[in-house]
């Protein structure tokens, strides 16, 4: 990467030298596209910009609404989303003047993601749904195949599952024919998980199956860890937990390798589950208690609360009601912090039981508490199902 930004150093002076403002601009957008490909959006960030002040200055409109768009692009690596908007809101008028379909259908793409990183997915729908055939009449399989599958993950989100297989399935088939191999382990995955959702889970094996190997022929690690958590937890779901845990072990140092501590933290609690399961009670106990700081770290409140309850139900399990009864308080107040009346209420149950031989009271505090949460969980689905 270093030789690589050294080289454009000096073509940035060569063309600052010669006055030569196209080629600066493009030479600077250059230099951000590297800082982007190692995360360093900021940086990446300082170069566009000064790339699109350029192409504004000489009138460069085409390449000033591709500056946008690639502004855009780093506003939603950075979670931005609203900002991200903005930038392709200026792009897509620019791409409709100078008559660029692709680019067109591209940014169009790319506002539909903002909105599906909102949860607009009516919206985000609408903006795919237009990039959809211009990318078509533009030739641009590409962005066809990215338009496809983001209605899939969209049509997915919002409960249509069987529409969801079919437009992944046409995405699917339009990159098999342009040999992007990384396109298509993605969709594969991504249509194992809707099998998995309608309970399919053979069928969410076989997909998992066939982009695991793509992911490591390409030296995808982070395609190759993911992928592996997704078989375990298929496995899991048939019954199957020696072959989980199989699949774990094996996602458990490459997630680690690679950072994803979200995943590895996730997969982990699986593997905690499993030994539990097995009725391998100390292996759950210290699989738990690896698995808690990594979740508290990352900040996810409610799965730092299921954490605890499964370290306290171990705890309990092991006969250390002492420990069980910390775990399970401190998720109590988790879960009750960040509003989770289900989980509140399913913890609730368990402190019930670490209670009532000793302290029949407390557990009869606790399990009419469980039952009142449970009451206002049902009256909360209840009250969604008469919106209208």
């Amino acid at each position: 990467m270093k030789a690589q930004l050294d080289t454009l150093a000096e073509a940035l002076k060569a063309a600052r030298t010669a006055g030569d403002a196209k080629t600066e601009a493009k030479v600077l957008n250059q230099i951000g596209k590297v800082y982007y490909g190692i995360s360093d959006y900021r940086t990446a960030l300082h170069y566009m910009n000064q790339a699109l002040t350029i192409y504004r200055q000489i009138g460069a409109r085409g390449s000033e609404a591709f500056t946008l768009n690639r502004i855009g692009v780093q506003y939603v690596s950075l979670g931005e989303m609203q900002k991200a908007a903005e930038y392709y809101e200026q792009a897509l008028p620019i791409f409709r003047e100078v008559g660029d379909r692709k680019g067109e259908g591209g940014v169009l793409n790319n506002m539909g993601t903002v909105y599906s990183a909102l949860g607009e997915m009516q919206k985000a729908l609408e903006f795919y749904g237009e990039a959809l055939p211009i990318s078509r009449e533009a030739g641009d399989q590409v962005g066809e195949a990215e338009a496809l599958a983001n209605m899939g993950m969209a049509e997915s989100d919002l409960g249509e599952k069987e529409k969801a297989l079919g437009l992944y399935n046409q995405a699917l088939s339009i990159l098999r024919k342009q040999g992007d191999q990384a396109g298509e382990a993605d969709a594969l995955n991504a249509i194992g998980a809707i099998y998995d959702d309608l309970g399919e889970q053979q069928k969410a094996l076989d997909q998992y199956k066939l982009a695991l190997p793509i992911f490591r022929q390409l030296g995808n690690r982070n395609g190759e860890g993911a992928t592996l958590t997704f078989v375990g937890e298929a496995f899991l779901a048939t019954g199957e937990e020696q072959k989980a845990l199989e699949n774990f072990t094996l996602a458990l140092p490459i997630l680690h390798e690679v950072g994803d501590r979200s995943n590895e933290a996730i997969t982990l609690n699986a593997m905690c589950a499993v030994y539990g399961d097995l009725g391998e009670q100390r292996k759950s106990l210290d699989c738990l208690k690896q698995a808690l700081p990594m979740v508290h770290q990352l900040g996810e409140k409610s799965s730092e609360a299921a954490t605890l309850t499964n370290l306290g139900k171990a705890y309990f399990a092991a006969g250390d009601k002492w420990n069980a009864l910390k775990a399970l308080n401190q998720a109590l107040a988790l879960a009750s912090a960040v509003d989770e009346p289900l989980l509140e209420a399913l913890i609730s149950g368990d402190l019930m039981k670490v209670n009532r031989a000793e302290q029949p009271a407390l557990g009869i505090f606790y399990g009419k508490q469980a039952v009142n949460l449970l009451q206002r969980v049902r009256g909360n689905i209840q009250g969604l199902d008469k919106e209208t």
